[in-house]
């Protein structure tokens, strides 16, 4: 991904429905609490973002990938746990097939359980270990200086 070193990402954050088959009436809707610290601490340095929550709206992989594509994001952001591998790797293929210029980030337990064999069994560009909120700061950072993500 190559962003013009003036211009601030536009950052697509998705929450995963671990269980996307249940009826809206059945899926459990809780608060989640990794993705809003990630993306406070996105907003506290001034980036613009969007949030697509699959738990409250479902969407398929096509229809994340296709509203990933249409609003023209440069980033695009999502994890889970480890039980949700299957979810994550359909969705991140789905989209670098729509959106092939975006950088895929993943982070939560699926990635740092696992982190080798993740990022190569799946299409996503980066993986965040542990906790990710200034960790992904750091991605944009780099993305809007060198574009340079080694270490």
């Amino acid at each position: 991904m190559n962003l013009s070193r003036s211009k601030k990402p536009h950052i697509l954050f998705i929450n995963v429905n671990p269980r996307p088959s249940w009826k809206k009436e059945k899926t459990q809707i809780e608060f989640p609490m990794g993705l809003c610290y990630v993306a406070s601490e996105t907003k506290r340095a001034r980036y613009n973002f969007d949030i697509v929550d699959l738990r409250v709206n479902y969407l398929s992989d096509q229809e994340v990938a296709e509203s990933a594509k249409n609003g023209g994001y440069d980033v695009i952001a999502l994890g889970g746990l480890s039980h949700n591998y299957y979810l994550i790797k359909s969705m991140v293929a789905k989209i670098k097939e729509y959106v092939p210029g975006a950088l895929i980030v993943v982070g939560g337990n699926i990635v740092t359980a696992m982190p080798e064999k993740f990022l190569r069994w799946t299409n996503a560009d980066v993986g965040v270990l542990g906790e990710g909120e200034y960790t992904f700061l750091e991605i944009l950072k780099r993305l809007e200086t060198d574009n340079n993500l080694n270490g």
